[in-house]
């Protein structure tokens, strides 16, 4: 029975990356239509993907009267794609350069849009 769901990974993994290929395929050639760049394109074609799925979850949640998923689910993504992304960049770069900008910059404006967030709450 292990073998069965092995194979059906393996194959929805392939499919998956096959999919994805065609998406930013098309949309690179759809994008080139309507006169964009192909990077423009594929980076409205990838994050309207992305974001996708959250979007439907927090819509399925609001009508169903349970909000705070909606929360959990935006903030939950956001952490997670900025951990996921600075930590694969570490692994394949094998190394990670913090700059000053970095700290005395993009965190203090991250750190507030949080406490925005959360109504001032923060500890």
């Amino acid at each position: 029975m292990i073998l069965f769901w092995i194979i059906v990974f393996v194959v929805s993994m392939i499919v998956m990356v096959k999919g994805a290929d065609w998406l930013l395929s098309s949309s690179e050639k759809i994008g080139l239509v309507i006169g964009l760049s192909p990077f423009i394109a594929g980076v409205l074609i990838v994050g309207i993907g992305t974001s996708f799925p959250e979007l439907i979850v927090s819509l399925v949640a609001a009508f169903k009267d349970v909000t705070e998923i909606i929360t959990a689910n935006a903030v939950g993504s956001n952490i997670s794609n900025i951990l996921l992304i600075i930590g694969t960049a570490a692994v394949v770069g094998k190394r990670l350069v913090v700059t000053k900008s970095l700290i005395d910059l993009d965190l203090p404006m991250l750190a507030s849009r949080y406490r925005s967030f959360f109504g001032g709450y923060m500890g």
